[in-house]
């Protein structure tokens, strides 16, 4: 049977009888727990080295579709060849 919707908000979902709803607050700490021992994902770390603009964040996830996340220090060199197409207005 498929989950009815709730008519006091449309986004909401009830969920099937006998399950409980899905809790998002009790979810993210069991979720931030679970990952803490793995590295952050590649985009955290050219973030944290002010690789942040829309433009630079596209082509790291362009560089990073195509090729490995080990590349990541790949992304900055390539991102420094070119800082003024990242800085034309490209917000």
């Amino acid at each position: 049977m498929a989950a009815s919707r709730n008519p006091r908000s449309p986004h909401s979902i009830e969920p099937p009888p006998g399950k409980r709803p899905f809790d998002v607050a009790r979810a993210l700490p069991l979720l931030r727990e679970a990952t803490r021992p793995y590295p952050k994902a590649a985009l955290f770390e050219l973030a944290a080295e002010s690789y942040d603009s829309v433009f630079e964040i596209l082509i790291a996830c362009i560089i990073s579709i195509r090729t490995h996340d080990a590349t990541v220090s790949t992304q900055p060199r390539l991102l420094a060849l070119a800082p003024a197409l990242s800085h034309a207005g490209v917000n």
